[in-house]
């Protein structure tokens, strides 16, 4: 049996006993909210929150205060100038 692992990762390989016998089955994914640092490659690490249920292709998924959202803007933008936000239903991305 191939799969994927929640939230991302590499295709793995086991055989279907095994994995009936190691896998949960869940409804819905548990929500938690935790506080944490995050940092782009190399740079500073910012605050923020996240759900660590949650990810997107194996990343985490943080939330900022928009102060710190602004600063993370400003700092990447120091070395490559190539970020810009867009503001979308009181949601700030930065493309």
């Amino acid at each position: 049996m191939y799969f994927f692992n929640y939230g991302g990762g590499f295709q793995q390989k086991m055989n279907a006993q095994k994995f009936h016998l190691l896998a949960n089955e869940v409804d819905n994914i548990p929500f938690s909210i935790e506080k944490a640092s995050f940092s782009i490659d190399d740079s500073e690490s910012y605050e923020g929150i996240h759900n660590p249920n949650n990810k997107w292709n194996g990343w985490e998924q943080p939330y900022f205060k928009i102060e710190i959202f602004e600063k993370i803007l400003k700092d990447i933008n120091e070395k490559e100038e190539t970020y810009s936000f867009k503001k979308e239903d009181n949601e700030y991305f930065i493309r």
